[in-house]
């Protein structure tokens, strides 16, 4: 049990449920009727919370991936959400084909291509940047400092 008012089995409860595609008003609906009450908002911090959590602890599993990730693959690709165009980056380790790091980008223009992959690049302490043929990525991997 935390400081809160909720314990964290109910934050991953409720969490779990937000995952799993509930909206934070189904989640609350799913709550009441187990008799564990959670207003929208409070569930809503919960999740952000967690996801602060898994932020950190996957730039902690980064570092300690440093010299054992090699090649790293990167693509950009277009995903439709909520009637929008939505820009996803995917990082992969190409070696041992595990997903590095998956985010949305603003675009695919090679400054936005720079600042999501050169640090990662660094950290991990890669020697290749696999890709498609597009110049962002070359830049990137000059950059970097790697072939591509």
């Amino acid at each position: 049990m935390s400081q809160a008012h909720h314990s964290d089995r109910l934050k991953g409860l409720a969490t779990l449920f937000y995952l799993l595609g509930v909206s934070y008003g189904g989640v609350e609906d799913v709550l009441v009727a187990l008799e564990c009450p959670l207003g929208k908002t409070t569930i809503y911090r919960d999740v952000q919370a967690a996801g602060e959590i898994v932020r950190k602890l996957r730039q902690a599993w980064l570092q300690q991936q440093a010299g054992k990730v090699r090649v790293v693959g990167g693509d950009p690709t277009h995903v439709r959400c909520s009637g929008k165009d939505v820009v996803v980056g995917v990082a992969v380790d190409d070696e041992r084909g595990i997903t590095l790091d998956i985010v949305l980008l603003e675009n695919e223009q090679t400054e936005t291509l720079k600042t999501w992959l050169l640090p990662m690049l660094e950290l991990v302490g890669a020697e290749v940047l696999t890709s498609d043929d597009a110049d962002g990525f070359k830049e990137v991997a000059d950059e970097a400092g790697v072939h591509h």
